[in-house]
């Protein structure tokens, strides 16, 4: 049993300030406070197969690796070794679409893979209501740095 979580936002900056943001995989710690420390690993620094570990907050750490690219429109992110965390995996896809010349939308979805035993009872329920706060927190985070970096 997945869970899916979906939320978005919208910016006030142009996709393209907010696609920056976003396409600056081995700093999403810069902008977000659920991630203590996130480092690139290997040569790429964004597109299909740029991958980078996160130190997470509270606690674990995830791989993440991108597995779609469509630049200043999508990418799609594989979370997998999940240390400390209930959950196997995930597919997350991150959208941003204009919506004029100095407004944008900033799209989230995920598919959540929880272990087998966290799926069930108190403790699956009680996920499913926090990770869509979880992504909208992380979603008006990076609105918040793409919006910084509009000139006043």
């Amino acid at each position: 049993m997945s869970i899916h979580v979906e939320v978005k936002t919208e910016v006030n900056a142009p996709a393209s300030t907010v696609w920056e943001v976003l396409d600056d995989f081995g700093n999403i710690a810069n902008y977000t406070d659920q991630v203590k420390t996130s480092d690139l690993q290997g040569a790429a620094l964004t597109g299909v197969g740029a991958t980078r570990v996160c130190e997470l907050a509270p606690f674990g750490a995830t791989n993440e690796t991108i597995r779609e690219y469509v630049p200043g429109e999508k990418m799609v992110i594989e979370l997998y070794d999940l240390s400390g965390m209930p959950i196997n995996g995930t597919m997350s896809t991150f959208a941003v679409k204009p919506l004029g010349d100095d407004r944008s939308e900033l799209s989230f979805s995920s598919e959540v893979e929880p272990k087998g035993w966290i799926a069930k009872g108190f403790v699956g329920r009680r996920l499913q209501s926090r990770l869509p706060v979880g992504a909208q927190s992380m979603l008006e985070d990076l609105a918040h740095a793409a919006e910084a970096k509009v000139p006043a």
